[in-house]
């Protein structure tokens, strides 16, 4: 019988020389600050994973009141200090994660032999992910782990995709299977993706590509559950907003001339340009607007509206632009 899969370590190195942060730390806590840390550190050892969530009282009671002996204050304190000097990781523990990539660092070698690898952050957020709904949530709450989930998420979803793909072609293969009489290619039909049941949606050609932008533009509109997790990853708190994003983009390409063929590849470059966006301060609803007649006074009635837009810090007139100018901003 094969031996279960370890996720912890029963050894730790315990350096003897200490910097300037553990003698900031007794300095502080006195020797809790010393034996709070060590204690950490071996209950990182001994959990699966390597990480503690603490976002349940009654861990946290445990670990501070029966395994570190302090006050959940000073716990709390203690841990404040750590994620300041970058021991533990800063952004994990705003959400109660405790994690160390030093710590795990250390223990590598204790993973050489084995099946499992030790788990970088994005490892780390994977098997959240995957695993832990309630942290999942929390996971979206962290604005610098965002770009990490973001990338997970379009990787399961090219690998979706990619199965998907497969079982349209073994659906294309049993068809033609039936019509020649041939039963031997004839498979057990695979349940349709809820998602694209509409006959409507464009379907990709044999490599997964599509015949226009528009098409494209059908499909991303289509899919709901990935509408959702785009919607999370870049923290746009109305759901209603992401088509609209999405149709901005598609704007944005035509106007520019930025064609993609795969589904994977505008998604991509959906979430990337999306996520540019917001980083610049801009609004779904920025675009081309009216010029006010008074600039000094925004609420004076347009003139001539839809006629100007705001472009490099200044109202220009559209009827001016030349054709690729037009193109170039979406215009035409």
């Amino acid at each position: 019988m094969a031996r279960p899969i370890k996720y912890n370590v029963e050894y730790f190195p315990h350096y003897i020389s200490t910097g300037k942060k553990m003698s900031v730390m007794q300095s502080r806590y006195g020797n809790n600050g010393y034996a709070v840390w060590f204690k950490i550190l071996e209950q990182l050892g001994d959990t699966d994973f390597h990480y503690l969530d603490l976002n349940n009282d009654l861990d946290f009671h445990y670990l501070a009141n029966n395994i570190c002996l302090v006050s959940e204050e000073i716990l709390i304190k203690i841990l404040d200090d750590l994620a300041e000097f970058g021991e533990i990781n800063a952004d994990l523990w705003s959400a109660k994660i405790v994690w160390s990539e030093k710590f795990m660092n250390s223990i590598s070698d204790a993973y050489k032999r084995r099946e499992s690898k030790t788990m970088t952050l994005e490892g780390l957020c994977s098997h959240i992910l995957n695993t832990k709904p309630k942290l999942k949530e929390l996971l979206y709450t962290i604005i610098p782990i965002k770009p990490i989930l973001a990338g997970l998420m379009y990787t399961e979803t090219e690998l979706l995709y990619t199965e998907s793909t497969e079982r349209d072609r073994d659906r294309d293969r049993d068809i033609i299977g039936i019509e020649e009489g041939n039963e031997k290619n004839t498979k057990t039909p695979v349940p349709d993706d809820p998602e694209l049941k509409n006959s409507s949606i464009p379907k990709p050609d044999a490599w997964g590509a599509y015949k226009s932008m528009d098409e494209l533009e059908i499909v991303l509109l289509s899919h709901q559950g990935w509408q959702a997790d785009f919607g999370k990853s870049l923290g746009i708190d109305n759901p209603e907003n992401v088509p609209k994003w999405i149709t901005k983009f598609f704007i944005f390409c035509k106007g520019n001339g930025k064609v993609h063929a795969k589904e994977s590849e505008a998604k991509s470059h959906c979430h990337s340009w999306t996520r540019r966006q917001i980083e610049l301060g801009k609004d779904v609803n920025d675009g081309y607007s009216p010029k006010p007649s008074d600039v000094s006074n925004p609420s004076t009635p347009p003139d001539n509206s839809g006629k100007w837009a705001w472009l490099n810090n200044g109202w220009r007139d559209t009827s001016t632009f030349t054709p690729a100018q037009k193109r170039r901003n979406g215009l035409a």
